[in-house]
């Protein structure tokens, strides 16, 4: 897995880590700019991992965590 890693203190040892995972068809770089914006004050390791499995262009793109049956989804 890809991911995104970077501290928002520079030079500053992280006293927290938080892991942001994105959503369907999202890929990591949909959560970064959360973390300017969620900042506790102090140093933290931001990971956002990208998902393994790669939707294509037939669903417009994105990654996805694990398989979703779209057709029985919308049969219900």
């Amino acid at each position: 897995l890809e991911t995104i890693e970077f501290r928002n203190r520079a030079g500053e040892p992280p006293q927290l880590v938080v892991v942001l995972m994105h959503g369907y068809g999202a890929d990591e770089q949909d959560l970064a700019p959360l973390a300017p914006v969620l900042d506790p004050g102090f140093s933290v390791h931001w990971v956002l991992p990208e998902a393994p499995l790669d939707l294509g262009r037939s669903l417009g793109g994105g990654k996805a965590w694990f398989q979703i049956d779209l057709e029985r989804l919308q049969r219900v």
